[in-house]
């Protein structure tokens, strides 16, 4: 893996992308024949747990545009008295910003069949990770809305890689395509579900896969906590925030 000092592989995203936190479009370049979600699990003693069983256990709906926090009867992850487990269901929430590593190399294995060059990769991390790897310390960075990043090269092997500085806590990069842009995958930080840019094919390979949970998603799909018009969840009180 190398950290790249020019920054212009990565202007592509800078000219496709939009506003901060408004749809999917705001995450990955509108550019794609098709999107994809895929979830991030949460787990109950160590073993994975998916939101449709989540979604069906407290009576809600699984839906490509369910937010986790209204499966579980809260705006979002700010509001008063939030609690992250569900005994007897699930013990650790979904992972906020960083995509599991087996989830990641699931996903990566998929989007080998998608590229025709899975040595030249690009992988962006967000410089505000207070765990990041020392070497990205001083190094440049690209501007997308409301974030700041450090560009690497490598192969897409590296997606399953943590780029922080200790083994104990798992950083993942946030933005990842390959030289020939046929697909992009992001992982906002504030976010706990991954999103994909690709190929009707590639989209529905991954929809498809028993090793992950993910679902077809439209670009101009909300992505906050307040984007779940299936599931309502009680109106935030004072003070509480509807963010991500």
């Amino acid at each position: 893996m190398i950290i790249a000092d020019d920054l212009d592989p990565a202007r592509w995203l800078v000219e496709h992308m939009h506003t901060f936190a408004v749809d999917l479009g705001s995450l990955l370049p509108a550019v794609f024949p098709a999107y994809a979600r895929v979830f991030h699990p949460a787990s109950n003693g160590g073993e994975p747990v998916s939101w449709a069983s989540i979604a069906r256990t407290n009576g809600k709906v699984a839906h490509p545009q369910m937010q986790f926090t209204h499966l579980i009867g809260y705006p979002s992850r700010y509001s008063s008295g939030y609690r992250d487990t569900q005994p007897g269901l699930f013990d650790e929430a979904p992972a906020v910003g960083t995509l599991p590593a087996g989830a990641a190399a699931s996903l990566a294995r998929i989007l080998a069949r998608h590229t025709p060059d899975i040595g030249n990769c690009w992988f962006a991390v967000w410089d505000g990770h207070g765990d990041l790897d020392p070497s990205f310390q001083g190094r440049p960075t690209f501007e997308l809305p409301a974030r700041h990043y450090h560009l690497a090269h490598g192969p897409l092997a590296a997606a399953t890689r943590s780029v922080g500085a200790h083994d104990f806590w798992r950083v993942s990069w946030n933005l990842w395509w390959p030289d020939d842009h046929s697909w992009c995958v992001a992982t906002e930080i504030d976010l706990d579900s991954t999103y994909l840019g690709a190929s009707e094919a590639c989209v529905e390979e991954v929809a498809a896969s028993p090793e992950l949970e993910a679902v077809r998603i439209d670009v101009s799909a909300g992505v906050t906590a307040d984007s779940d018009a299936v599931n309502v969840a009680p109106a935030p009180g004072p003070g509480d925030s509807v963010a991500p």
